[in-house]
C-alpha cells in the first residue's frame, strides 16, 4: 500500500524535478519579478512622459525669466542714465541761463548808455564851429567873400558841398579816391569828390584843388597844402 502512494505522488506532482524549497523560491520570485516589471513598466508609462515634457518647459521658463530679468535690468540702466542726464541738465541750465541773463542785461545797459550818449550829425557838427581865438582869415572863394578857417593840422583843403552848391560852382567835380577823411568828432566827413577853385587870401588868388565833403560844418578849411603854395606865414599870437 505504501508503494502505490509513492507512484501517485510522482505521477501527479507538477514539478517533479524541483525540490519544495526551489518551488517555493520560484513561485515567489516569478511574481515578484513580474510585479516589479509591471510596476516599472507602469512607472515608465506614467512617469517617463511627464519627465520628458517637464524638463524642456522648465528650461523654457528659466530662459524666459532670464530674458525678462535682462530686459528689466537694461531698462533700469537706461532709465538711470536718462535721470542722470536730466539732473545734469538741471544743474548746468541755471548756470547758463544766469550767465546769459547777465550778459543780456549788460548789453541792454550798454545800448541804453550808447543811446544816451549818441548825438545826431547836426548836433555833433554844431560843436565844431569857428570860435573866437581860432585861426581864421578873410578871403574869397569863387569870388564870394567869406571867413575861412586856417588849420595847420590839415594836409588838405576842404569845402562844404552845400556851400559849393550855394556858390553855384561850375567847375567839374572829379571823383575822390584818396583816404577817408575824418572830422573833429571822429566820424567820416564823406568826401563826394574834388574840384579846382579860385581861392583868394592875403591879396593872392590861387587856383587850388579842394575836396568837397557832404558832412562838413565849415564853409572852407584851408590846410597846409594851400599855405605852402602861397607861402603863408601865420602869427597866432598876433590874431
Amino acid at each position: 500500500s505504501a508503494i502505490p502512494e509513492q507512484k501517485s505522488q510522482t505521477e501527479y506532482s507538477p514539478f517533479p524535478s524541483f525540490s519544495p524549497e526551489k518551488l517555493q523560491e520560484l513561485s515567489f520570485s516569478q511574481p515578484s519579478s513580474s510585479s516589479s516589471n509591471s510596476s516599472s513598466s507602469s512607472d515608465d508609462s506614467i512617469d517617463s512622459p511627464t519627465t520628458v515634457l517637464a524638463t524642456p518647459l522648465d528650461e523654457q521658463k528659466n530662459l524666459v525669466q532670464k530674458l525678462e530679468f535682462k530686459k528689466a535690468k537694461k531698462a533700469k540702466k537706461k532709465q538711470r542714465k536718462l535721470e542722470e542726464k536730466e539732473k545734469a541738465k538741471e544743474k548746468t541750465q541755471p548756470l547758463l541761463s544766469s550767465k546769459s541773463l547777465d550778459f543780456a542785461t549788460t548789453i541792454l545797459k550798454l545800448e541804453s548808455k550808447i543811446k544816451e550818449n549818441a548825438i545826431s550829425f547836426t548836433v555833433s557838427n554844431s560843436f565844431y564851429t569857428i570860435k573866437r581865438g581860432c585861426a581864421t582869415a578873410k578871403g574869397k572863394l569863387l569870388g564870394t567873400v567869406g571867413i575861412f578857417t586856417l588849420d595847420t593840422g590839415a594836409g588838405v583843403s576842404i569845402v562844404s558841398s552845400d556851400y559849393w552848391r550855394l556858390l553855384k560852382g561850375t567847375e567839374a567835380i572829379l571823383p575822390y579816391s584818396g583816404a577817408d577823411i575824418v572830422g573833429p568828432e571822429g566820424s567820416s566827413i564823406e568826401p563826394v569828390g574834388w574840384a579846382e577853385a579860385d581861392v583868394t587870401l592875403a591879396g593872392q588868388t590861387v587856383r587850388h584843388p579842394v575836396i568837397l565833403a557832404r558832412k562838413f560844418n565849415q564853409k572852407l578849411l584851408l590846410g597846409t597844402d594851400f599855405m605852402f603854395e602861397i607861402g603863408l606865414v601865420l602869427d597866432i599870437q598876433d590874431r
